[in-house]
């Protein structure tokens, strides 16, 4: 997923206060997750029982995708880094 560009300017000039983790973790993005792996298993399932080749190898390429997504594996999750927030030289006139 790409980051909103407000959000990547203000990670590029130190704004970001919380960097937002790359992907979602929890119950309901992983309940999410197998439930378009199982979608997906069963589009792959129509495709390969076509008699079209063009399908067969489309189903291929879905259960690559799909075997090759991180579902099941455990995902290490890096503390988040607070910077402080940036100082600001306010410039007094007379």
């Amino acid at each position: 997923m790409k980051p909103d560009l407000w959000r990547k300017k203000a990670a590029e000039a130190g704004r970001e206060r919380k960097k937002r983790p790359e992907r979602k973790v929890g119950e309901a993005a992983t309940a999410n997750r197998r439930n378009a792996g199982k979608a997906w298993a069963v589009i792959a399932g129509a495709l390969r029982a076509s008699a079209h080749p063009a399908d067969q190898r489309l189903a291929l390429e879905i259960e690559r995708f799909v075997t090759g997504r991180t579902l099941d594996r455990p995902i290490r999750k890096e503390p988040i880094r607070m910077q402080p927030e940036p100082r600001r030289e306010i410039e007094r006139g007379r």
